[in-house]
């Protein structure tokens, strides 16, 4: 087998080692210089056009694809254009101003704050002197390399996550559907009666994206055979970027911002900041929902009654952190069904951290619409406000308004940054006309968040918060005045079933609350968490408790973890599960996937007194690990009650979508099998390419002719289909992604000529990323000139439309690729053999056709 890049390096690297020049080096290093004359005694047995080396390694004008290095940080392969400056003698690199911008590189003329000479519209090519006078480039012909010089000033802004809104992309025109679909089958015995049953969930986003508009919806559908059929839209909209304001503009199905006021669902519009175009260090805080399956179980979670998210999981402790909340705060509920058909319900509640902002820094956000919730009948308007100020590095203030009919509310309150922590204080007073009387009350607030650098304890997150029972929020408002503090609401008198519901939503107002999330390592690769919420309410509801508390250890050859969960549940009983674990790495050898890479053992016990003990195994395959499954059993010991069980589960992430399943069976002769997949359909102008799911990230439509099964680094497993696309998710809004393609494993008739590309997309964007690729057999031509001698190293080679191709090296060698020998001649320039073509004859073009090899050499002459 040849090696290609072994033949290239040996074709181009014997005239850097006799002419002792590695590169070249401009602007205005070698222009006002003499050249160097060497002397063609020392050169015997070859010929060689010693006048092309007088000033540096040859490069004639035309474009190259090179790694750009800027003050040494690699920013990916370009291809750059290369122009002979008048009083030059080598051709210099040059640079559009759309190169310069999205290089991240700050002109001279931004530091002066003048006009620019240049736009970015403008598709003039200029050396980087026209843009920095102290600039520098050098030029590494052997590793085509092109280094930029910089001074310090000129370099882009060092703030962690900073990029220049100029750089902020919209993306091209886009419709696409992100699905996740679920269906079930479970059979179970009642009396000696089998019972069958089957279900589906599908939830879907539509998207279309125009210009710097992003429409969505987001829809669920489910299905049972018992007839049980519905679709709901959970919510359509449409936005857009204020970049001035750094906010988003948002009209339709919205919720509001909850980090002063509760959450709701509002039909209007909202116009907030989007703390994702500040830096890193504002980003906002997401949670993370945590819980315990016993079994193969479906996990549903829910907010402001829409469904969010639904997966399966598989026994043991699970945590949930990518499922897309619908607001900033506010309660989740966390249904948990078992293999077996038990369910368990959990509210989870949680809130921002304390709202410090920095110094000179502001967040806002307006709301003006109607509430849209199923539990009532009618559309109250509401006017909602608030806005955030760092007032400098210790205090931060905030506050906020309400304002609806028969209703309204001010927020007050700071944020400290103290030796003791971040501590943020607030009041809310509210002001409810029902009628027949007029309701006033308060909610007072503390948040407090710590990290203890002498215990290293991560107090991540605390809260209390106090009402008073004349406090009621916008929602409670609405739903008391239909209870019937008003007999009618807008001329509506509600029925039976709207009154029930608003009675349990109005038992559900909460007086206390108080959250708390506390991570502490201990000893040698161990650690203690501890998350506790507590809540009660004005009414005759119970007082709600989730407490979890897990210690895990990490020891030479495997890793054990204890845990113990208590849920206070509706019924006003607690619920306790105590599990402990173990799980052990399988050996494997060097360069060898095992069938099983790990063994996990447990015991747990309920509330009820009954342990049962559980063990799996399970495994990866596959280069990227996209091949995982388990399987495993259950007993219980000490109950005739509960079934033992087996269960089995496997997931595989392929390029155009991840599709699993899990099946379960029990001594009680219950069986329950699962079926899921999620991915997305992409439709663009280049046509429609499936894809892993894109949840609400950007992302990239990457086109590669040629490159047919390319995988992507840290591309989720996204694979170029036999179309030359490919779908890579996840990307990072207003922030620099990497979209590099790996080569490794490409056919040999493909060349990767922009591995790299560097893209930074607004929010919800879908961009298009164009990897440069040059197909065809590769070819090494042997040439001579009419006399039949090798023509001189050094020469270039030029394609039939006139775009650079090579140099010539030792023996009349010539790289290239994508020429076939019957789409036109070659032509070769030097200074001293002038220019000559080469015209092979009609065989030349079968031979390389006809090639087996991977490389193909051939003799041809140039007259």
């Amino acid at each position: 087998m040849v090696n290609k890049q072994k033949i290239v390096m040996s074709l181009l690297f014997f005239p850097m080692v006799v002419l002792g020049e590695t590169g070249n080096s401009s602007p205005g290093n070698n222009a006002d210089n003499a050249g160097i004359n060497y002397n063609a005694s020392f050169i015997q047995g070859m010929s060689v056009d010693l006048a092309e080396y007088a000033y540096g390694n040859p490069v004639p004008e035309g474009v190259y694809t090179v790694t750009i290095l800027v003050n040494e940080i690699n920013r990916g392969k370009q291809s750059v254009s290369f122009k002979m400056e008048q009083g030059r003698k080598q051709a210099q690199a040059c640079f559009t101003p759309a190169q310069i911008s999205e290089l991240g590189i700050i002109t001279d003329a931004q530091l002066s704050d003048k006009p620019e000479s240049t736009t970015t519209g403008d598709m003039g090519c200029y050396p980087i002197t026209h843009y920095i006078a102290y600039a520098k480039t050098y030029y590494n012909t052997a590793d085509l390399e092109l280094t930029l010089t910089l001074p310090q000033a000129n370099m882009p802004k060092t703030t962690r996550g900073y990029v220049d809104p100029s750089r902020w992309d919209a993306g091209v025109t886009t419709m696409f559907i992100d699905y996740n679909a679920n269906a079930y089958a479970n059979r179970s015995k009642v009396d000696g009666a089998s019972d069958t049953t089957y279900n589906g969930n599908l939830n879907w986003t539509l998207g279309l994206n125009l210009g710097d508009w992003r429409i969505r919806n987001r829809s669920n559908s489910s299905w049972t055979s018992k007839g049980e059929n519905k679709t709901k839209n959970i919510m359509t909209y449409v936005e857009t970027d204020i970049t001035p304001l750094k906010s988003r503009l948002t009209m339709g199905d919205v919720y509001t911002n909850s980090r002063i006021f509760d959450s709701y669902n509002l039909r209007g519009a909202t116009l907030s900041s989007d703390t994702q175009m500040l830096p890193d260090t504002l980003n906002s805080y997401s949670p993370i929902i945590a819980g315990i399956a016993e079994s193969n179980a479906r996990v549903i979670l829910k907010q402001g009654g829409h469904t969010l998210y639904e997966t399966t999981v598989t026994p043991g402790p699970f945590e949930l952190s990518d499922f897309g909340a619908l607001s900033y705060g506010g309660n989740i509920q966390m249904v948990i069904i078992e293999a077996d058909g038990r369910e368990k319900i959990q509210d989870v509640i949680f809130s921002s951290p304390p709202m410090m902002m920095f110094p000179g820094v502001s967040s806002f956000g307006i709301q003006l619409g109607e509430l849209n919730d199923s539990g009532i009948n009618g559309s109250p308007k509401i006017a909602q406000g608030e806005y955030a100020y760092g007032i400098n590095n210790f205090l931060s203030v905030y506050g906020g308004f309400q304002v609806a009919e028969n209703y309204h509310s001010v927020a007050i309150g700071n944020a400290l940054n103290t030796p003791l922590g971040g501590i943020s204080l607030d009041m809310t007073h509210a002001r409810s006309d029902f009628g027949d009387e007029i309701k006033t009350g308060d909610s007072f607030r503390i948040n407090y968040s710590k990290l203890f650098n002498a215990t290293d304890t991560n107090l991540t997150l605390s809260t209390y918060r106090y009402s008073t029972e004349g406090y009621y929020t916008f929602r409670d408002a609405v739903y008391w005045r239909q209870r019937g503090g008003f007999k009618e609401l807008e001329g509506h008198t509600p029925s039976p079933d709207e009154y029930e519901n608003s009675y349990y939503a109005l038992s559900t107002r909460a007086k206390n609350q108080f959250m708390v999330n506390i991570n502490q390592p201990v000893w040698d690769g161990g650690s203690i968490t501890l998350m506790a919420n507590y809540f009660d309410y004005w009414g005759d509801r119970p007082a709600g408790t989730q407490l979890t508390f897990g210690y895990n250890q990490q020891m030479q050859y495997f890793s054990y973890s204890l845990s113990y969960q208590r849920t206070k549940t509706a019924y006003d009983t607690y619920d306790d599960t105590y599990l402990a674990n173990v799980n052990i790495p399988l050996p494997q050898s060097y360069g060898e996937q095992p069938l099983f890479s790990s063994v996990y053992l447990s015991a747990a016990r309920d509330a009820k007194g009954k342990t049962a003990f559980q063990t799996s195994v399970s495994g990866s395959q596959g280069d990227e690990n996209e091949l995982n499954y388990q399987m495993g059993g259950r007993t219980n010991v000490d109950s005739n009650e509960e079934a033992d069980s087996l269960t089995g589960s496997v997931l595989y992430r392929a390029s155009v979508a991840t599709i699993g399943s899990t099946a379960s069976m029990d001594s009680h002769s219950n069986r329950q099998v699962s079926l899921s997949a999620n991915g997305s359909i992409v439709a663009h102008e280049g046509g429609v390419t499936l894809g892993p799911s894109l949840g609400n990230a950007p992302f990239a439509i990457v086109e590669a002719q040629g490159a047919d099964g390319a995988k992507f680094q840290n591309g989720y497993g996204t694979k170029v289909n036999s179309f030359g696309y490919a779908i890579v998710p996840n990307l990072t809004a207003y922030r620099e992604n990497q979209i590099a393609l790996d080569a490794r494993n490409l056919d040999t008739d493909v060349d990767v000529m922009d591995d790299m590309t560097t893209v930074v997309p607004r929010a919800g964007s879908a961009i298009k990323v164009k990897i440069k690729t040059m197909t065809g057999k590769p070819v090494v031509l042997v040439v001579r000139d009419q006399n039949g001698q090798f023509l001189p190293i050094g020469t270039n080679l030029y394609g039939p439309d006139g775009e650079y191709l090579t140099i010539v090296g030792q023996a009349g060698m010539a790289y290239i690729r994508g020429w076939d020998g019957a789409s036109g001649a070659l032509q070769a320039k030097s200074s001293s053999l002038g220019e000559c073509l080469i015209n092979p004859e009609p065989s030349v073009a079968s031979k390389i056709a006809s090639s087996q090899n991977e490389i193909t050499q051939l003799e041809v002459k140039c007259i």
